[in-house]
């Protein structure tokens, strides 16, 4: 019997975490896409069970690619999941080996879906991110290239996508920018007048 995870629709703020018994050789089959129109192929969602995943929101690695950093404070500073959802998962997460698979809550594009995980897939935990943006690491191993949240190809030394730079936080700016705007020009009538 497999796990049967639901997601719900317009989720935020969660991370969940899947081990992938499969070769290096196996691993470029579930590498995500550049985007979703070269998904064709990506064995990933089936292994998922997932109707469909959005490939800039989910990452897959060899935990050995961490290069001396523990998967758990991975999660935590590279992921933004909250201290307090590892505290029992410490020493399991930071014991797993092999090959990983990590999906925000934006990977599944605000729909809701029932994820049945099926072998190489294994569920491993949902967690809770910290209030806020969470940072997204990027890995430094050379495998970990073509694996950035944009899909372009870069090393392993590309900086983190800013917090906060995702669409909601662009609108806020937007959104300030405007109203700086009317107020200089509300201001400038009325001085003019």
């Amino acid at each position: 019997m497999s796990d049967r995870i639901s997601v719900p629709a317009e989720e935020y703020g969660v991370v969940r975490v899947f081990t992938l018994d499969i070769s290096g050789a196996e691993k470029a089959a579930y590498l995500p896409p550049e985007d979703e129109a070269g998904a064709e192929g990506w064995k990933l969602p089936d292994a998922l069970g997932a109707e469909r995943l959005d490939p800039r929101y989910v990452q897959v690695f060899a935990l050995r690619e961490l290069e001396g950093m523990g998967f758990s404070d991975y999660l935590v500073e590279g992921q933004g999941v909250a201290e307090e959802e590892l505290s029992g998962d410490r020493g399991r997460l930071d014991g797993l080996s092999g090959h990983v698979a990590v999906l925000s809550s934006a990977a599944f594009g605000d729909r809701a879906q029932t994820l049945t995980p099926t072998a190489p897939a294994r569920w491993i935990g949902t967690y809770r991110e910290e209030r806020g943006a969470a940072v997204h690491m990027p890995l430094h191993a050379e495998s970990a290239r073509k694996q950035t949240p944009d899909g372009s190809e870069t090393g392993g030394d590309a900086p983190a996508e800013p917090a906060g730079a995702g669409p909601s936080s662009r609108r806020m700016v937007l959104a300030g920018l405007a109203l700086v705007l009317l107020l200089l020009a509300v201001l400038a009538l009325a001085g003019g007048g």
